[in-house]
């Protein structure tokens, strides 16, 4: 409960302690608060709270009990270690009465008005007449699930009939003077004509007769750095730290962070990578990893590159790596 003093306590306000005993609660209101209003009701302990806490200004301690209303009653102190109490005296007495009278009293304090709760004997709806429409609908829904499922059907294509068509990773979209648009792969372009592989064949085009060149990536990840990584520097290590986002518009599989250290003649003098932390997914190779990014998604990094022994390190370098399995 100490730890969490600071996050209780209101630093421009004054704090109660009510039953001081030995006064650490005390002690560290004392650094929290403006003032510390302690009560202890016990006399023995008194006499030691006033010495112990004589050069602290900003708490009051007074020898009484507190309650919600004002008169006197009697306490009872459980002896648990006579070497405890320093007073023989007071020992001798019995310490099992001591009267205290209770004074500056807390304000009236208002009665929570008991929750109106539901007895358990007692139904907010009608149980027979409910339970008897509820089976109605179940089962009428059950029939319309029945068939929706069974005209929903999806062609049963092989893995490896989809891997026989060839989807070229980029296209250009040329457009000509006359309006003609034309798309394909670019496969040669000269300083006067351009080579191009249509659906149709493959078509040479003058430059001259070109108004506009569009290249057109196909759907893919792209993983890219939010920002500069924060740097650590230590004399045998620099520790990266940052987060990166996949732009793409498809999952990105075992993202890689890799870090590469040079000295000022460009040499190497260390290298590493880590994987993000992100997505867990079931591949078909039976592979089960937590390194893969949605589209949209972000993951954090932290990345260790230990530098060559005997080598300085002056500038480094950073690259995203990732996978595309689907």
């Amino acid at each position: 409960e100490i730890r969490i003093l600071s996050e209780l306590v209101d630093r421009n306000k004054a704090s109660i302690d009510i039953g001081v005993y030995r006064g650490i609660y005390s002690y560290f209101l004392s650094g929290l608060s403006t003032f510390v209003y302690a009560f202890e009701a016990n006399p023995l302990l008194f006499p030691k709270l006033i010495d112990s806490f004589s050069n602290k200004k900003n708490i009051n301690i007074e020898n009484c009990a507190v309650s919600n209303s004002s008169g006197s009653t009697t306490l009872k102190i459980p002896i648990r270690d006579s070497n405890e109490n320093q007073d023989p005296e007071l020992l001798n007495n019995d310490l099992n009465a001591i009267t205290s009278t209770t004074s500056d009293l807390l304000p009236q304090q208002r009665e929570k008005p008991e929750d109106q709760k539901l007895r358990f004997d007692d139904l907010f709806f009608e149980y027979e007449s409910n339970l008897k429409a509820l089976e109605t609908e179940i089962d009428s829904l059950k029939s319309v699930v029945k068939g929706y499922q069974k005209g929903q059907t999806m062609p049963n294509v092989s893995r490896e009939l989809l891997d026989l068509i060839k989807i070229p990773d980029s296209q250009h979209r040329i457009e000509l003077q006359n309006g003609t648009v034309v798309s394909g792969e670019l496969l040669q372009e000269s300083d006067s004509t351009l080579t191009l592989k249509t659906q149709i064949g493959t078509l040479v085009l003058k430059k001259e007769m070109v108004v506009r060149l569009d290249e057109l990536e196909k759907p893919g990840p792209k993983v890219v750095f939010l920002g500069d990584p924060f740097i650590d520097y230590y004399p045998d290590r620099q520790v990266f730290s940052g987060r990166v986002k996949n732009i793409g518009q498809i999952r990105a599989d075992f993202v890689r962070v890799i870090g590469n250290l040079f000295d000022q003649t460009t040499e190497i003098t260390g290298t590493d990578s880590v994987f993000v932390k992100g997505t867990r997914i079931a591949y078909e190779s039976n592979v089960v990893a937590d390194t893969a990014l949605k589209p949209g998604q972000t993951a954090s990094y932290i990345l260790t590159v230990k530098i060559s022994k005997g080598r300085k390190a002056q500038y480094h370098t950073m690259d995203i790596q990732w996978n595309q399995t689907n």
